[in-house]
């Protein structure tokens, strides 16, 4: 591999790591958490991350930020329960395919 070719690696891989880091100190105000003790920081994270894929999922307010969409859902109730709605059918959908992908093993 040549240096270039690297060094193009590198960069490909730190704009996606930044992004994603980027995105949860924007949307969650990441940087400014006071916790740091124990696995409370840990935690928060994974519910960071948890909130922010269907934020980012959601489409029926293209071009909202996900801190736009995040304070939304604060203050309308009823685009909170869009999202959440969307996590459920997500949810219940990747479970019937883990069920089914079960049922099949024993055939």
């Amino acid at each position: 591999m040549t240096a270039r070719a690297f060094g193009a690696a590198v960069r490909a891989h730190w704009v996606i790591e930044n992004r994603l880091y980027w995105v949860l100190d924007v949307t969650f105000h990441e940087d400014q958490s006071c916790m740091r003790a124990g696995h409370a920081a840990e935690n928060v994270v994974v519910l960071r991350h948890i909130a922010a894929n269907p934020l980012q999922q959601e489409r029926s307010r293209n071009g909202r930020s996900m801190k736009g969409k995040r304070l939304e859902a604060e203050w309308d109730n009823d685009y909170l329960l869009t999202i959440l709605a969307a996590i459920y059918t997500n949810f219940h959908g990747m479970l019937s395919v883990c069920q089914d992908q079960t049922a099949c093993k024993g055939r």
